[in-house]
């Protein structure tokens, strides 16, 4: 669908009459009633059902063309700022929708030159925005506060030195070394707690064993008291068993590795009382039956030896007894096992209690050192930021006290000065020119931003007399090279504030925008609702921002000087309107290239012109019949000898020319 209000013989400036759509109240009809194929298409989300207040896509009122002069004017670099763009038209006009859309503009274009080699772009444009619905009290703290808000994450450095500016250097001084004291207190606090978790985790096995009476072990060594306490003593261990039954299930939990533990546990076998003597016991038993039997296997040869002695009777005693003999290796083989096992058994029944010890202190103390190392490392962590925490304010203390210094020396040379004032609306002043200008200074810095955007939206929000102080707060505080606000704001809303509004407006402002001025063709704008509802393509996507070059560095041929020149009665008596008027056409001239002259003329007569002349004009051209001139009364004289020079400089009829330039001057004016 084409736009039906204004179209340019180049680059159609999309929606320019559009304003934000009230949605239509449809017929309710049961769930059941509904075809089939629009319940399933509503259940994929093709078609719009419903229309929100909010335009979206290349529809809204400011996009195209004009949308891409207004982001080229914020962003581009001999754009002289201070300067005001105010977004004007009624509630429910897009006025919000287009602020939001300038600023994804600018940001996208600036993000765009960042990576362009020669562009006349800035490539750090910080965009700021302020709902003045939200503002409590003194406007300029607020819009002050709002600007701390949105620089605070990209430049927080330069917020910090711009508010310390603004507070007496002494009391600074005195709140950073209160503010490193605290932090330093805290972080020895900190420190401790961490030391002390540290130490619980080194000692968190005695700790269990023998500082926490309800630890498992020792749940488990007071159950069974009086068989761990027999057992201890059956091996020579006096005093309390408790604390004994602990130091060994610490001894043999302590033991590096299975060997560690293995060692310790042959230590049962013959380190305690009993073990060793039968040991002994065996050993004896074992030997003596090794020789019973040595001597059983090998009686001959020792036995015919004994024959020719005088002890030949004993010979034949052990002769005559040697199954007896026998049977004595046996039994002392038989006695030497049966101590070995004694002493295995013994052991066993020692160590079994101490192994249930161990065990289930390796379960508490993992269950206890995961809880220890949680919070050993979040009480790190904190130390960690404590300690970034105090090198920032020592760092601030040293600023702090330099800039102490600096003021010192500047109150022993001269008297304070009685008109000084400390309240909250002078130090929202002082910082905003503080800040533009460190902005200045540290152009260079890529961290500082290059030109701050500040986006006001809200104001219909408020009473009349209301946005009235907060535009006037605004205008005060913006009024730095740095800055360049954007507005929206009903005019006729603001009226009410009294009858010097229009003329504070225009003080203001430098580049108003009228969305809503070419809305005049209601039914087409329905019908293209209605094409969006049933999933119709939407209008041209407007043409990409270049980034090498911009209509505004465009130079005034000869002709338009001296049309411009001729002009300047008309445009107005004042240099403000001047200006604006100039600006205005180096903004707009993009627009229609093949009807500057036309465009100036409406432009001139928008700003400047007499209640009279504009309805002479307004009459003309309703009055104009096909192929005929534009025809003025005689009383205006001078607009008639302008409307012809101007007719000598357009190559199109005049009337066509006229009446296709003025819905854009209608846009910029007030």
């Amino acid at each position: 669908m084409t736009d039906p209000d204004v179209r340019l013989p180049r680059d159609r400036v999309s929606g320019l009459s559009r304003t934000e759509p009230v949605a239509p109240s449809l017929p309710v009809r049961a769930a059941e009633t509904l075809p089939r194929g629009a319940v399933l298409a509503a259940a994929r989300g093709d078609p719009k059902v419903f229309l929100a207040d909010q335009l979206a896509g290349p529809d809204a009122p400011v996009t195209g063309t004009l949308l891409a002069a207004l982001t080229e004017l914020a962003a581009h670099k001999n754009a002289e700022s201070p300067f005001c763009i105010a977004i004007l038209g009624v509630a429910g006009s897009g006025k919000s929708f287009a602020l939001a859309r300038l600023a994804a503009s600018v940001e996208a274009l600036t993000s765009q030159a960042s990576n362009a080699h020669e562009t006349p772009f800035l490539s750090r444009v910080k965009i700021v925005r302020a709902d003045a619905g939200h503002f409590d009290g003194e406007p300029m703290e607020a819009i002050a506060g709002a600007l701390c808000e949105g620089l605070n994450q990209s430049a927080p450095d330069l917020v910090e030195e711009a508010s310390c500016a603004v507070r007496d250097p002494h009391t600074a001084v005195a709140e950073a070394a209160e503010r490193l004291d605290q932090a330093q207190q805290r972080l020895r606090l900190e420190r401790d707690q961490l030391n002390e978790v540290e130490g619980r985790r080194a000692r968190l096995s005695d700790t269990l064993l023998f500082e926490m009476p309800g630890s498992q072990v020792d749940a488990y060594a007071r159950t069974y008291r009086p068989r761990i306490a027999s057992r201890l003593q059956a091996f020579g261990f006096s005093g309390d068993p408790i604390l004994g039954y602990k130091d060994l299930v610490g001894s043999l939990a302590a033991a590096q590795g299975a060997s560690g533990r293995a060692a310790l546990a042959l230590r049962a076998l013959w380190a305690f009382k009993g073990q060793t003597r039968l040991l002994v016991y065996g050993f004896v038993l074992a030997l003596i039956g090794a020789c019973l039997g040595w001597a059983v296997a090998h009686q001959a040869l020792w036995l015919s030896p004994l024959r020719t002695t005088n002890a030949a009777w004993a010979a034949d005693w052990f002769d005559a007894h040697m199954d007896a003999i026998t049977m004595l290796g046996k039994a002392a083989f038989a006695a030497a096992a049966l101590a070995a096992a004694i002493n295995l058994w013994r052991a066993f029944r020692f160590l079994q209690p101490i192994w249930r010890g161990v065990a289930l202190l390796k379960t508490e103390l993992g269950n206890r050192r995961r809880e220890l190392e949680n919070a050993a490392a979040h009480q790190t962590r904190r130390v960690d930021g404590l300690a970034a925490e105090v090198e920032r304010a020592a760092r601030l203390h040293a600023d702090a006290d330099r800039r102490a210094g600096g003021a010192s020396l500047q109150s022993a040379l001269k008297e304070t000065n009685p008109f000084q004032s400390t309240s909250g609306k002078s130090q929202a002043l002082h910082f905003v020119t503080t800040l533009s200008s460190l902005m200045t200074q540290r152009q260079s810095r890529p961290d500082t931003p290059q030109r701050i955007l500040f986006m006001l939206d809200g104001l219909d929000a408020v009473p009349p007399a209301r946005a009235c102080e907060i535009l006037d707060a605004a205008h005060r505080l913006m009024s730095h090279p740095a800055f360049v606000s954007v507005i929206a704001v009903d005019p006729q809303r603001l009226a009410g504030a009294g009858p010097g509004v229009q003329a504070q407006l225009e003080k203001w402002v430098q580049v108003p925008v009228r969305i809503d001025a070419a809305m005049k063709d209601q039914t087409g704008f329905v019908t293209h609702l209605l094409n969006q509802s049933e999933g119709a393509a939407s209008s041209p996507v407007p043409r990409a921002m270049e980034t090498d070059w911009s209509s505004l560095d465009q130079p005034f041929s000869p002709e338009e000087g001296e049309l411009l020149t001729r002009l300047a009665p008309l445009a107005g008596s004042s240099a403000r309107s001047l200006k604006r008027f100039v600006n205005l056409y180096r903004l707009t001239r993009p627009l229609v290239p093949d009807h500057w002259a036309c465009l100036a003329f409406m432009l001139a007569l928008k700003s400047g012109g007499r209640e009279g002349e504009m309805e002479a004009m307004a009459q003309a051209l309703a009055a104009v019949k096909p192929g005929a001139g534009l025809d003025l009364p005689q009383e205006h004289t001078q607009l008639s000898q302008l409307l012809s020079f101007v007719r000598d400089l357009e190559k199109a009829p005049m009337p066509e020319a006229v009446k296709e330039v003025a819905p854009i001057a209608a846009i910029f004016s007030f």
